[in-house]
């Protein structure tokens, strides 16, 4: 029996949850299924015990309880999928009385046949749609990252005896949907990215979650009150960063407060370099750490800057020329975008170092990341006011960015920076400046 919440644990859970997957919608492989999709517990368990000896009802029940998806129901000594089915069988469901708009998420040249020729169940028996426009975004985003929604009059759909049903909260299927109830949803550029960066922040978080890969709670994400991730590793990942030749060469060296940066801002400092640290929201500016300060232990934590650092103006002069930044991030695409924990701290912060001319578009940024945080393609999340990296360092690897990625902002978000300028003494003693 597999123990623990671990990463193998996960693995094999999700193994498990792909296998009862395909009985269930697919392929019963002998079991008797009744039209509602149900088959018996116990044989069902059995079943899975021929790939997987030692698995009990109580592994199969974790999963369906931790399914995020809803995708499975248990029922007394019975067991199905609620939807998905390719096979000829026919759940029954309740109808869909308590919304007024649903939702289907696709690529854009799936969108143009779909509005011309309806919405059809290819090779699943049903259509599924969305309860949100979110959730449609994130269906959508397996298939493409640039995703187009449509919505679906569901009021109309049952003027006209089309029957719509509820298989969980947040999936809701149809025999069909015919071009007239569809319509093209409008979505700002905006909107479109902030959707996409919280979806995005979700997965990885869900993921580290149940990987356990970081210790903090995936409810305080969820409420939104805490950030950048640590991770097992992170220790391994600036031993990593320390051999790059721009680290080696480098004598002022800017690394935010996150606690997932610590060992960087320890070697930086061990390894006799500078360290330009912004204080926890860049409340109180700019802070820099070396070894001539006898207590540089205490100075590079998160609030040990305060006491044991030394205050600096916000100005070339006193900040000096920074030779190299490193960034947390809660995400990273090997082309170089950098989804942070949704405060653009960071972006603000290389936005004021490049008005006072501490940085430059060449000079390098490096984020520190587990490889579960890493996307292998572009997630399209990007403004012209965020901030990519140039280089990814994970405990297992080096991913350099190519070079037609790294268009960095070339000042501050000066309408962003005038919002939040009475919180932040860096700003205020530039606009004195001026």
């Amino acid at each position: 029996m597999v123990s623990g919440g671990g990463m193998e644990d996960r693995r094999m859970k999700t193994s498990v949850s792909k296998f009862m997957s395909y009985i269930l919608r697919h392929d019963p492989q002998g079991l008797q299924m009744d039209e509602d999709g149900f088959v018996d517990m116990q044989a069902f368990v059995e079943k899975l015990r021929e790939r997987y000896p030692w698995i009990d009802r109580v592994f199969v029940e974790d999963i369906v309880r931790e399914d995020r998806k809803g995708r499975y129901e248990i029922r007394g000594d019975r067991i199905r999928a609620r939807y998905g089915h390719s096979i000829n069988v026919s759940p029954h469901l309740p109808p869909a009385s308590d919304v007024q708009t649903l939702y289907h998420g696709t690529t854009a040249e799936s969108a143009e046949r779909i509005c011309r020729e309806g919405l059809k169940p290819m090779d699943r028996r049903k259509v599924h749609l969305a309860s949100t426009i979110e959730w449609a975004v994130e269906v959508a985003m397996r298939r493409t990252m640039r995703p187009v929604i449509l919505a679906i009059d569901v009021k109309r759909a049952i003027e006209h005896g089309i029957r719509i049903e509820k298989a969980t909260e947040r999936v809701y299927v149809a025999d069909e949907i015919p071009p007239y109830l569809i319509s093209v949803l409008e979505i700002s550029d905006e909107k479109m990215r902030a959707l996409k960066k919280r979806i995005i922040r979700n997965d990885v978080w869900t993921r580290m979650h149940e990987y356990g890969l970081t210790q903090k709670r995936l409810a305080d994400n969820e409420r939104g009150t805490i950030g950048i991730p640590t991770f097992n590793g992170q220790e391994r990942a600036a031993e990593r960063l320390r051999g790059l030749p721009e680290y080696k060469s480098a004598v002022r060296v800017f690394v935010p407060p996150d606690a997932v940066l610590f060992q960087v801002r320890f070697n930086c400092v061990r390894d006799g370099k500078t360290v330009v640290m912004a204080t926890p929201a860049l409340k109180d500016g700019f802070y820099e750490i070396d070894r001539s300060i006898d207590a540089w232990r205490l100075a590079i934590r998160t609030h040990g800057v305060y006491s044991h650092g030394r205050r600096l103006h916000t100005s070339l002069s006193s900040i000096g020329r920074i030779d190299m930044m490193v960034t947390g991030a809660v995400a990273v695409s090997i082309n170089g975008e950098r989804i942070g924990k949704g405060t653009a701290f960071f972006d603000i912060e290389y936005q004021i170092l490049r008005e006072i001319g501490a940085v430059d578009e060449h000079t390098p940024i490096a984020a520190i990341v587990h490889d579960v945080q890493v996307y292998e393609k572009e997630m399209h999340t990007e403004s012209r006011w965020d901030v990519p990296v140039d280089i990814i360092v994970t405990p297992s690897r080096v991913i350099r960015v190519p070079s037609a990625y790294k268009r960095k902002p070339s000042g501050i978000d000066k309408a962003y920076a005038m919002r939040i300028m009475n919180r932040m003494r860096s700003l205020r003693e530039i606009i004195k400046m001026r």
